[in-house]
């Protein structure tokens, strides 16, 4: 897949909340970083399967493990 497919994608944690839609996609070193942005809020995170297990194009949808995302996660308000 392309960075161009994932943006737009949703981040959805386990219990169905959004983290928000990714923006950018940063290429950095050795992991890419997702930008999810909400209301007011951004998250970056590494790209790493153990936070983001799963990515739907389709659906536009990219789940997320919170426990894992909140160990690596930046947030800025």
């Amino acid at each position: 897949m392309y960075i161009s497919d994932l943006i737009g994608c949703e981040g959805v944690d386990e219990e169905g909340k959004s983290i928000g839609k990714l923006t950018d996609v940063l290429q950095h070193g050795v992991v890419d970083v997702y930008v999810f942005k909400a209301k007011g809020t951004s998250v970056m995170a590494p790209a790493l399967k153990a936070v983001f297990p799963t990515v739907d194009v389709a659906e536009k949808r990219i789940s997320v493990i919170r426990e894992k995302l909140d160990e690596v996660a930046v947030w800025e308000e």
